[in-house]
């Protein structure tokens, strides 16, 4: 400060004391108020499941798939780390994978028993949940197919493996002249829901109706027909089946309407297959 702004200051400050006078001071503005801040989001991995994992009965040796779905009602991405329990012979199509915020994740579970018996146990998915509930259960029984059935219509072949004449046929030379004897076969049968069995049966130009049963996996019947100047009988036919395949022998025997006599073959059935 100069020496003449001094004297100035000492004339006002010496003015001021004697009649008075008055010094406005400025009123500071006042500093603007911060805006909030807002609070911090917390992350939320909140898992849940569709339900249990149900197989129901299921027949041994074939499989059966049921959906899991896994959601996530949080606000940030979940992941899945692993599956625990279950029981054995079921496959799940992921282990791991990322379920997004608000999203969901379809995992397959499938069984395919091999025994029979019922299966139950807890099930987890392992997560890195905050929440939720990410436990269910698994349950599923294996059955026995049920017994087979002869209904519908069968194609394939039969062989002769033996042959016997007797009567007035036994000096023929029948079964000499047909010693490879074999042809078409087709079989369409009807099936009661008791077992029994109905139905029509031709080898070659043979045809008869036929009649029996189906015990288990074994179909008896036996059956009589003609054709012109023989008659012929389906007698003692034991055969096997196996899904949509038939296996077995029986007697197809040629007797003369007159005189008396028959002709006895034993056919081998040659790949009969359903159709």
């Amino acid at each position: 400060m100069t020496e003449a702004i001094r004297r100035l200051l000492r004339v006002f400050l010496l003015g001021c004391a004697v009649s008075g006078c008055t010094v406005d001071i400025p009123t500071p503005a006042p500093s603007p108020t911060p805006a909030p801040q807002p609070a911090p989001v917390t992350e939320t991995r909140i898992i849940a499941l569709s339900g249990p994992v149900a197989f129901g009965e299921v027949t041994v040796g074939t499989t059966k798939t049921v959906p899991l779905i896994v959601l996530n009602i949080g606000n940030s991405p979940l992941s899945i780390a692993g599956i625990s329990g279950g029981f054995a012979e079921t496959h799940v199509s992921a282990t791991t994978g990322t379920v997004p915020a608000g999203g969901n994740m379809t995992l397959t579970f499938s069984f395919t028993p091999t025994t029979a018996g019922t299966r139950s146990a807890d099930l987890i998915i392992n997560s890195d949940s905050t929440s939720g509930n990410n436990a269910t259960t698994m349950s599923g029984t294996g059955v026995t197919a049920g017994p087979p059935t002869a209904t519908g219509t069968w194609t394939g072949g039969a062989m002769g493996s033996n042959c016997r004449q007797s009567g007035p046929l036994a000096g023929t030379d029948y079964c000499r002249d047909n010693a490879n004897i074999g042809g078409p076969l087709m079989m369409t049968f009807a099936q009661a829901v008791t077992g029994a069995v109905t139905g029509t049966v031709t080898l070659i130009d043979y045809r008869a109706s036929v009649s029996g049963s189906l015990n288990g996996a074994l179909l008896q019947v036996n059956g009589t027909g003609n054709s012109g100047f023989l008659d012929h009988e389906y007698a003692n036919w034991n055969t096997t089946i196996n899904g949509n395949t038939m296996t077995g022998t029986f007697i197809f025997r040629f007797s003369a309407k007159n005189p008396d006599g028959f002709v006895e073959w034993t056919m081998t059935l040659a790949s009969v297959t359903r159709q």
